[in-house]
């Protein structure tokens, strides 16, 4: 049977064992059996030491382009046209994620583009995250489509960014590509352009998804990992059907359908972020106890002084009375 479902993956030589991980989960949980995997690399010599692996894509030499940050969107917007017409669906992934489940990729596929929702949550200090920035960069690639000003109202202020699962519909390749006059912007991409980020804006914009406000808040998307007491979430927000999420967040949006962790790479950072927080905490904790401290050591010269003082006092208002 001919799989209708590609996943794309670009990948280079410091991730590799991320990407043959990938692939490891990807075939011990047998989607293998319904979708092919592409791995994407910049050169040739990256794909040969990459290994013996049938689904390789390399960017050809006029879009290695690494000036400005946008390598990895370069990488994937490629394979898409590379491979158009020759699937359904695309879902396109980091390669620091892994498959945790088998699940019925066509029907979640399909069931993305039948609901036409995407998923936001309110994140705090925004300006100072660089997250207004992304938004802006990835909308002015439709600054020309007669509705570009509805834009702002519909998406509500919300942060859309590794909420929803990166599926791409083969059906409305084209048509993006025109949107975004492909042949002209791939080359400029840059750090800022979000590769799912400018589609899910196309789908507002032209196939009329609406954006859901998952009434969460915190400093990241919802799927991201935020510790605990970082994040509110309200409890009809666990409600939706998450299809990834950050490992760390497995435990608040676990479903049936949830097939891939995302973010791996995070985890120590992780770690090394509470270890931080912890000593932090502890410095402070340290600091108040001895000025604590200080201050008992203060009070007790004071006290002797004090002590010393009455006693004077005392001696001499008994020699008064003699």
């Amino acid at each position: 049977m001919v799989n209708k479902v590609a996943f794309i993956i670009p990948t280079y030589p410091p991730h590799f064992n991320y990407a043959k991980n990938f692939l490891d989960t990807f075939r011990k949980n047998y989607l293998n059996l319904q979708a092919d995997l592409f791995f994407i690399f910049s050169n040739e010599s990256e794909a040969q030491e990459f290994g013996e692996y049938e689904y390789k894509i390399i960017l050809p030499d006029e879009l290695r382009i690494f000036e400005n940050g946008g390598i990895i969107n370069i990488k994937k917007f490629f394979a898409l046209k590379s491979l158009q017409n020759q699937y359904d669906y695309y879902i396109v992934l980091d390669s620091e994620s892994e498959i945790i489940k088998n699940v019925d990729l066509y029907s979640i596929c399909n069931s993305i583009y039948e609901t036409k929702k995407l998923y936001g949550n309110t994140v705090w200090n925004f300006e100072h995250i660089g997250m207004c920035k992304i938004r802006e960069q990835c909308k002015s690639h439709f600054k020309s489509n007669e509705n570009f000003s509805t834009l702002a109202e519909k998406e509500k202020d919300l942060y859309l960014w590794f909420s929803n699962l990166p599926v791409y519909k083969n059906e409305f390749l084209q048509d993006f590509f025109v949107s975004i006059d492909f042949n002209n912007s791939i080359s400029t991409l840059t750090g800022l352009d979000f590769d799912h980020y400018i589609y899910m804006y196309y789908l507002v914009l032209y196939q009329n998804f609406k954006v859901v406000d998952l009434k969460m808040h915190g400093y990241l998307g919802a799927g991201e990992n935020m510790p605990e007491g970082y994040c509110y979430i309200p409890a009809n927000a666990l409600k939706h059907d998450f299809y990834m999420c950050a490992k760390q967040s497995l435990h608040l949006w676990n479903n049936k359908n949830l097939f891939v962790v995302i973010q791996i790479d995070r985890i120590l950072a992780q770690l090394f972020w509470i270890i931080g927080n912890a000593l932090s905490d502890l410095t402070i904790q340290y600091h108040n106890l001895e000025e604590r401290v200080r201050n008992l050591e203060n009070k007790e010269i004071e006290t002797k002084q004090k002590s010393k003082l009455y006693k004077f006092f005392h001696m001499y208002a008994l020699r008064g009375k003699k």
